[in-house]
């Protein structure tokens, strides 16, 4: 699922109201390199990270297929 966030000069980022109700409020663990940021809900385990990022990747996987296809 791709989302517009929000990120401040002053390195706050505002999610919206969906992820509040999903459950990320308060201090959270992030992943991130050069290009991507993974936010992590609190309270996930490692292997449900793992599994989440992979769906990421199977999605961004039907992305690049239907671009091509363009």
């Amino acid at each position: 699922m791709k989302k517009q966030i929000s990120i401040y000069e002053h390195g706050q980022a505002y999610l919206g109201k969906d992820a509040e109700e999903d459950g990320y409020k308060g201090k959270t663990d992030a992943y991130f390199n050069t290009v991507t940021i993974a936010i992590v809900r609190p309270g996930s385990s490692l292997k449900e990270i793992k599994r989440s990022l992979e769906m990421t990747l199977e999605d961004l996987e039907i992305r690049l297929l239907q671009e091509k296809a363009n």
